[in-house]
């Protein structure tokens, strides 16, 4: 069993709730031990860096901060880690910006 805190980010969203997490865990044959939930992904990520527990991230994360030897990130490979992000706009009207964000979107590159 995993122990010490354990903190997973945005329980109470539907973007990664609780029993998802939970059930990530177990698909991965453990069940750990919660002595911390919190929503903020920041304050989560410093306290792991603190060696106060364990966490499920955002995988943009290391983008966003310092680089550290204190935080190994390994991405889960578990059909429950991944999510579908859905984009809706009104066609008419469309700006220069708007049209690089949907071009990125269903392409993946920023434009030139």
């Amino acid at each position: 069993m995993i122990t010490g805190i354990i903190s997973m980010p945005c329980i109470r969203s539907a973007a990664f709730p609780k029993q998802r997490s939970l059930q990530i865990c177990q698909n991965a044959g453990f069940t750990p031990e919660i002595k911390l939930l919190l929503t903020q992904m920041m304050t989560t990520y410093y306290l792991v860096c603190e060696g106060q527990g364990v966490s499920f991230l955002r995988s943009t994360i290391p983008e966003y901060v310092a680089p550290t030897e204190s935080v190994v990130f390994y991405q889960v490979d578990d059909p429950l880690a991944t999510r579908s992000i859905y984009l809706s706009y009104v066609k008419r009207g469309t700006t220069s910006v708007r049209e690089q964000l949907i071009d990125y979107i269903e392409n993946r590159r920023l434009p030139d």
